[in-house]
């Protein structure tokens, strides 16, 4: 789907957890991409609809994962600061959920179903 049709998606409630994950993870990086608020809010209100109780505890955590995200965009939309988030979507400085992959610059990055990657240094 492309974000105009995400943002007329009534409900993602007839996917299974992992198809609506990926949808809404979607949604919301491209709302954070066009810094558009009403993306990151449509992705939150969809959310809030997820019989969460069928899901499994991954799934719930990566749905948390995904709305902190919507979360943050949506403050920092509406109260800008004067330093950005920045993302790197390149694959080769990311691996999948759950693994851990160190690359040329020894930087760790973990990144959950193609959002918004976690980027922590190697070095403590």
């Amino acid at each position: 789907m492309n974000y105009e049709e995400l943002l007329n998606t009534t409900t993602l409630n007839d996917q299974r957890p992992e198809e609506a994950l990926t949808l809404l993870g979607t949604l919301i990086d491209l709302a954070h991409e066009r810094r558009d608020e009403k993306g990151a809010t449509h992705a939150i209100k969809l959310a809030e609809e997820f019989p969460l109780e069928t899901w499994s505890s991954r799934d719930r955590a990566i749905l948390k994962y995904f709305l902190s995200n919507a979360w943050s965009d949506v403050r920092n939309i509406q109260s800008p600061r004067s330093w950005e988030w920045t993302t790197n979507r390149s694959s080769d400085h990311c691996s999948c959920f759950g693994k851990r992959e160190t690359n040329r610059s020894s930087t760790n990055c973990y990144q959950i179903d193609g959002a918004r990657s976690l980027r922590i240094s190697a070095t403590a």
